[in-house]
């Protein structure tokens, strides 16, 4: 009698799984009814909802804006290629790099502080110069007769748009305020450290490389940024929405397809997810420029 009681107390392997399944049935159905009961409760995402009219006008804009981002692509995988080839270069050139700075830190450092003293010097004649300039009382009238001797060329070179032409003017004024040539006494600077430090080393061709990968991946990067905003602004104009508009319409419909694919997100309305749904295959096409 106590065995069968066991027995029947106890269930059979195959019954026990399927009261396992009954479980996890159970289970997930709770699940989506909490699922079904947030969505319903849930508030809609803020910002302009899209219409079946509204997301057609992103999908054309999307469509003027991909054409331009083929190009983008191009050049960012141009970028990348050089991005590759500059680290290993950089790391082929670490042997150079430490000989050329132990070569170029004592002449710098020789340098930098031959230009610092003599930099210094000239802003005290400089100075010196004003506090005499200010001292004369006649200061203002000179200072007015010199402005007037200037105005035309300063205003001629300003309507050339010529700015070489402009700071050769102004210096020609400065020269004559303070009596000296900034310019020719920086060049006397330049030629009075070399001849104490020496001249710098010249960059070794491994690392001039190294130079001209860095600025044509800078470029690159320019190129990217402008194809990438150039795309924005014809997506725009094809979609004739105002471009804040179209850019954040844009960005809802690429939340709803991820909603719609599963990944959760923000609630949005049942009629915005519809009208995704159905233009779906046009949007999967267009991915990139949302």
């Amino acid at each position: 009698m106590l065995a069968c009681a066991f027995a029947l107390a106890a269930p059979t392997p195959a019954s026990a799984q399927f009261g396992g399944l009954i479980k996890k049935a159970k289970e997930k159905v709770a699940e989506k009814g909490v699922e079904q009961a947030a969505d319903k409760m849930g508030p809609v995402a803020p910002g302009e909802q899209l219409t079946d009219d509204l997301l057609g006008k992103v999908i054309t804009g999307a469509q003027a804006a991909d054409r331009m981002l083929g190009e983008r692509d191009r050049v960012t995988a141009s970028r990348d290629a050089k991005n590759k080839d500059l680290s290993a270069l950089k790391d082929k050139n670490q042997p150079v790099h430490s000989a050329y700075d132990q070569a170029n830190g004592k002449i710098s450092e020789c340098r930098s502080s031959a230009f610092n003293t003599l930099e210094e010097a000239r802003q005290e004649k400089y100075d010196a110069q004003i506090k005499k300039i200010q001292a004369d009382p006649n200061m203002m009238g000179k200072y007015q007769l010199i402005a007037m001797k200037y105005s035309k060329s300063l205003a001629e070179a300003q309507q050339k748009q010529d700015p070489a032409l402009l700071q050769k003017v102004q210096m020609d004024m400065m020269k004559e305020i303070i009596g000296s040539d900034p310019f020719a006494d920086m060049k006397k600077d330049s030629a009075t450290v070399t001849a104490k430090c020496g001249k710098l080393p010249a960059l070794p061709p491994s690392l001039a490389q190294e130079e001209r990968l860095q600025k044509e991946v800078a470029a690159a990067d320019d190129s990217i940024r402008t194809l990438e905003a150039k795309a924005v602004n014809a997506g725009a104009a094809a979609s004739g929405l105002e471009q804040v508009r179209y850019l954040q319409l844009k960005e809802r419909a690429l939340s709803i397809m991820g909603r719609v694919g599963g990944q959760g997100g923000a609630k949005y309305g049942n009629e915005e997810m519809e009208a995704v749904k159905k233009r779906m295959a046009d949007l999967e096409k267009v991915k990139r420029a949302l």
